[in-house]
């Protein structure tokens, strides 16, 4: 069942500014059905604002055919992200690999889940393009495609990055003093457990400077 809300003036338009250029017989099946996602995303807030899992259920579909229809709209439909949505999504998942890091110090790898086919594969678009840059991380996707793995070297590369962009303040002391990656680990857990605000800030900058690095 579709949701309540779905304002027809904003639905109707969304569709016709995809149909007009391209014709209605001239788009196939799986065109059509990416136009009519879009725009029920666009005129819907209660589609648009809930997860990939109700979303399936409200398009009565499986989930693995929800995923390929979120990123065919994504692929035809959606414009690139903005440098500063970049950002935002990098500082994301900064946060959440520094946080599973000081949670599991002994893991030789830090994984991340995402509902959102799309934003993951946005995710790694950026990652990759800044480790072209030769300052970033190279992830490695999981068979399932929904898990963003890291390894222990490049998880150290980041903490590395961390202590080098963070800046003076005095509790990164012990973060830019230490020798060693088992000395970084010890120290990136101490840190997330006395300033998690600390860290969201060094995420912010660590995100700017990885960025501006790749141009």
């Amino acid at each position: 069942m579709l949701p309540n809300n779905i304002d027809p003036a904003v639905f109707g338009k969304r569709l016709l500014d995809v149909l007009r250029p391209h014709g209605l017989c001239v788009l196939g099946k799986p065109q059509l059905e990416a136009a009519i996602f879009c725009a029920l995303k666009e005129a819907s807030s209660g589609f648009r604002n809930a997860d990939a899992f109700t979303r399936a259920e409200l398009l009565q579909i499986p989930d693995s055919s929800y995923r390929s229809l979120n990123r065919r709209a994504s692929m035809w439909l959606t414009a690139p992200d903005s440098r500063a949505c970049q950002e935002k999504l990098l500082v994301e998942c900064l946060e959440k690999l520094i946080h599973d890091y000081a949670l599991n110090p002994s893991s030789k790898t830090i994984r991340l889940l995402f509902d959102d086919d799309v934003k993951l594969r946005n995710c790694q678009a950026v990652l990759e393009r800044i480790d072209r840059s030769g300052r970033g991380i190279k992830p490695d996707l999981s068979i399932s495609g929904r898990h963003l793995f890291l390894r222990s070297h490049d998880l150290d590369r980041l903490i590395q990055l961390v202590s080098q962009v963070g800046g003076s303040e005095a509790a990164l002391a012990p973060l830019q003093q230490a020798k060693n990656a088992a000395a970084r680990k010890k120290t990136i857990a101490d840190l997330w457990s006395s300033a998690p605000g600390l860290i969201s800030q060094l995420c912010v900058r660590v995100a700017g400077a990885m960025l501006t690095s790749n141009g």
